[in-house]
């Protein structure tokens, strides 16, 4: 005799976004990334602590600001670069060139002023109807390590979201396929330059030096919530931006 399966493989997991046009309005995903996603869903349920006069928990749980975060990491392909740096430095980057030859960027974040996010859509889940739906997502800090083994770049992204529905509920996951043929972004491709003057970037290159670097950018979100009465009343209503914060490691031979 034949048995089905048993759903919930881990290996049938998929992520996969959406660029989100209104802030409360999900939209279906359009891209699916080769990253693992760890979530951090924490609706902050809190039981009260008043006298009740029980050994148990007497009364009901009440709600908190909830805390939709999450972590994605796998290696980076140059297709997927244009969503990670509009969710983390800037919104409204439009493409130049024709056909499936685009150029993105630059992405030039302001400093004394604030740049606009583009916000995203999420979906992740597996073959079962253990599946979420986050939206207004944002990438509040990303890790992009450059291997010695001069393999891709490793990108560590991790994430903010206004809302979370799920699992399962009113809405479908899209069946869509990572790029089997990605053009991943190499460390052994990388070069460093150095110059003591922003105009004179890219004019010193440093050969033979360089093993490995670590680029690290920590946007410091601030996570904004109102006291406005409504059915929404426990999820985020925007983000402000913190004191961004921009280091690079480099492994670099004795020379």
């Amino acid at each position: 005799m034949t048995i089905a399966a048993l759903p919930g493989n881990v290996r049938l997991r998929a992520f996969q976004l959406g660029l989100q046009s209104t802030w409360g309005t999900p939209v279906i995903a359009t891209r699916r990334v080769p990253w693992t996603f760890t979530p951090g869903f924490d609706l902050h349920w809190t039981f009260p602590t008043a006298d009740t006069g029980t050994l148990d928990r007497a009364q009901n749980p009440y709600r908190l600001a909830s805390d939709v975060d999450g972590q994605t990491a796998g290696p980076l392909a140059f297709n997927d670069t244009p969503g990670m740096w509009s969710a983390l430095l800037k919104g409204g980057i439009t493409a130049s060139g024709g056909g499936a030859d685009k150029t993105w960027g630059p992405y030039n974040p302001a400093s004394t002023s604030q740049d606009p996010f583009d916000i995203y859509t999420a979906e992740w889940g597996d073959d079962t109807t253990d599946q979420y739906q986050l939206s207004e997502g944002v990438i509040n800090r990303a890790v992009l390590e450059y291997p010695e083994d001069l393999g891709p770049v490793m990108a560590t992204l991790d994430w903010y979201f206004g809302n979370v529905v799920g699992p399962g509920s009113g809405f479908t996951r899209q069946a869509l396929a990572v790029d089997y043929v990605p053009n991943w972004v190499y460390a052994a491709d990388t070069s460093l330059y150095i110059d003591s003057t922003a105009g004179a970037i890219e004019s010193t290159q440093l050969v033979n030096t360089l093993h490995g670097a670590t680029l690290t950018i920590d946007n410091a979100l601030d996570k904004k919530r109102f006291i406005n009465g409504s059915n929404t009343r426990f999820q985020l209503a925007g983000y402000g931006r913190g004191a961004r914060m921009i280091s690079l490691a480099l492994t670099n031979a004795k020379s």
